[in-house]
């Protein structure tokens, strides 16, 4: 169902997905596993679930800051 969502293969308010309020579906760079998230919320400590790689980098980290 995630994976069907984040392709826009289908409507996600006809899935029994509930995202909560300020999640949006993301893919882990690494393994491409769709995850829900909440973006205003990730740091470079955050791991993907399935392959345990890093979801943010330094680098995005430090941009996302320069910005606030």
């Amino acid at each position: 169902g995630y994976r069907a969502a984040y392709f826009s293969e289908v409507d996600t308010n006809s899935l029994d997905i509930e995202l909560e309020e300020g999640e949006m579906f993301a893919a882990c760079s690494s393994c491409l596993a769709v995850l829900a998230i909440r973006p205003n919320m990730l740091s470079v400590d955050d791991r993907c679930p399935h392959c345990n790689n890093k979801l943010v980098s330094k680098h995005t980290a430090s941009k996302y800051m320069e910005e606030e």
